[in-house]
């Protein structure tokens, strides 16, 4: 699962997100981003 998180403040836009990857019981951190504008 991921988490997701966003802020407006000031009238600028925040968006970040964890790094972690899930593979049954294996936890590892991505070098990759899961957050990215489109």
């Amino acid at each position: 699962m991921t988490c997701i998180v966003g802020l407006i403040s000031d009238g600028s836009v925040h968006i970040g997100g964890d790094s972690a990857g899930v593979a049954g019981y294996s936890l590892t951190l991505r070098a990759d981003r899961k957050v990215f504008r489109n």
